[in-house]
């Protein structure tokens, strides 16, 4: 599998919780980015401009954000939790690590 990296969304461990709004192939879309301090992970819920709830999933090394065929979800690449600079190292993506991690825009190939 390789990956071709087209953008990232910017966000740091400082600012969560926190939402935000990224135009992905031409459409807006909310991103929430929140801590479960209970069992030290990050989700991520992406939402339409009127609220709704699209998507949520639990931030994992190298496993797409929008992993299934969501109604109102019209992006074509694959939102990915990856370490930029060593992306063959498995990295938990928890509280110590999170400042590894980078959300990336990405076609997957092979």
């Amino acid at each position: 599998m390789s990956l071709l990296v087209s953008e990232y969304l910017q966000f740091t461990a400082d600012e969560i919780p926190v939402e935000k709004n990224f135009v992905i192939d031409g459409t807006e879309y909310k991103f929430l980015l929140q801590y479960n301090s209970y069992g030290d992970f990050y989700t991520m819920t992406i939402k339409d401009l009127s609220d709704n709830v699209l998507i949520t999933n639990k931030l994992t090394y190298l496993v797409p954000i929008n992993d299934s065929v969501v109604d109102g979800l019209s992006i074509t690449k694959q939102i990915i939790p990856i370490n930029y600079d060593d992306p063959e190292t498995n990295v938990e993506v928890n509280k110590a690590n999170f400042w590894l991690i980078t959300i990336m825009l990405a076609e997957v190939t092979g």
